[in-house]
Parts: C-alpha cells; sequence; structure tokens
C-alpha cells in the first residue's frame, strides 16, 4: 500500500488559497487537509469555496486543530516547508524535493504529513524543531518565497509523478525515533552544546534513511547506540 499524504497549514490565512488547496487535493489523491488554528472569516470560506470548484466538498471535511502537535501525533513522519533556512539552525538544512521521495520509498509506514506555513510569515522555529524534515522547493535566490497553493501543487506534483511500487522499505519509523533521540542524548551529555547534538542527531537520521540499510543493519544500530547511551547516561551521573 503506497502512503497517503496530509496536508496540514499552519494559520492558514487566505480564503483564495485554501479553494486552491482542495482542487489540489482532489487532483493528486491527498489524504486528508487539516488546519491548525485557521486565521479565515465567514467570507474566506465563501471564497474558498469558489475557488474550489467541484472539490468544494473538501472544505466540509477540513479538520480543525487548536495545535501542530495535535495534528501531527497520529502521523509516521511529517515534512515541512520552507522558502528560507537558515545557517543558525545547521539541524534543520533543507532537503531536496529528490531526497523526499527516497525517504519516502525507504520508510516502511502508511501516511505522512506535509507542513506548510503562513502565507506571512511561514513557520517558526518552534514549529520547525517538531518536524522530521524540512523540504525545499529550488527557486531563484533574488525571490525565494512561493505563493502557498503554488507550492503546494509542486509539492503534490511531485510525489504524485515519482510514485514507485515493489520498493523494498527497510526504515520502521519507530526505529528512526530512536535513532534520533539516543544520538542526540548521547551528543548532548558528551559535548555538552545542544546545538551540536540536535545536528549530529539529524545529520545521522537523514543518512541511515538515505543510505538503503537493511533492517538487520538498522537494528544493530538501535542496539550499539541504546547501550552506548545507558554506559555513558550511568558513567556520568557517577
Amino acid at each position: 500500500m503506497k502512503p497517503s499524504p496530509t496536508l496540514i497549514f499552519v494559520e492558514i490565512e487566505g480564503g483564495v488559497n485554501l479553494g486552491l488547496i482542495c482542487r489540489l487535493a482532489e487532483n493528486f489523491d491527498v489524504n486528508e487537509i487539516r488546519l491548525v488554528n485557521p486565521q479565515l472569516s465567514d467570507e474566506d470560506y465563501d471564497l474558498a469555496d469558489v475557488f474550489a470548484s467541484r472539490a468544494a466538498h473538501r472544505i466540509e471535511s477540513l479538520k480543525i486543530f487548536n495545535s501542530l502537535d495535535d495534528a501531527i501525533q497520529d502521523l509516521d513522519i511529517v515534512f515541512g516547508t520552507s522558502g528560507v533556512v537558515s545557517n543558525s539552525y545547521p539541524w534543520r538544512h533543507a532537503i531536496g524535493l529528490e531526497d523526499l521521495i527516497q525517504i519516502l520509498n525507504n520508510l516502511n509506514i502508511q501516511n505522512f504529513g506535509i507542513v506548510f506555513g503562513r502565507e506571512s510569515t511561514g513557520l517558526n522555529i518552534e514549529e520547525i524543531e517538531k518536524l522530521d524534515f524540512i523540504v525545499r522547493i529550488p527557486t531563484s535566490p533574488k525571490y525565494p518565497s512561493l505563493n502557498l497553493a503554488t507550492s503546494v501543487a509542486i509539492i503534490l506534483s511531485w510525489l504524485f509523478n515519482n510514485k514507485q511500487s515493489g520498493i523494498k522499505k527497510t526504515v520502521e519509523p519507530e526505529y528512526l525515533r530512536l535513532i534520533s533521540t539516543y544520538s542526540y542524548e548521547i551528543s548532548r551529555i558528551i559535548l555538552k552544546k545542544d546545538v551540536l547534538a540536535k545536528n549530529i542527531s539529524y545529520s545521522l537520521k537523514k543518512a541511515v534513511i538515505l543510505s538503503g540499510l537493511s533492517k538487520h543493519d538498522i537494528k544493530a544500530l538501535v542496539t550499539m547506540l541504546r547501550r552506548v547511551y545507558s554506559q555513558i547516561k550511568g558513567e556520568f551521573k557517577g
């Protein structure tokens, strides 16, 4: 079974964009649309209904959440989008669209989320830290920011046209979470620098998921990290 995308929009501000997004969801077989604290008036929803055209039924099935945590808690892996990725947060270097496809091909998942930020300010750093990977659509550095609905269209088109079947999926989401957690805790204890620990954790998670390692190799890595963490934690407590 191919994983189905769930789209999550944080504080969406425009009815026109919402209508176009509903239409795109029909075009590209989107599983579900979720809104986190939408900033929409009744007039915005009326506009959305017009611009959604024959996909207007999607507006009736929108799921509304009070927080990003609630909106993503049931998903196997969550990607975010950003027009500009700051070097101040090296553990959040963006992946490309090719990497997005490879990650999905290697992961043994049923569903995944793609989070889009506000039309005006995008996602803040606290929201970005809740996500597994940040995806950036390549654009001219003169004007890197894309319209929200345009970003959705590009990513969904890329996903839809790069679906692959028969791929041997070797990475279990739970093992990926453990690799990220243990490598972060080990690095934090030894290096005593949170930013560097996050960078190492993110880099190792990314390397593992793109490496094509077998399930046996990944399980062995998790076991090793767990034992190292237990040993280091005991030594530093002592």
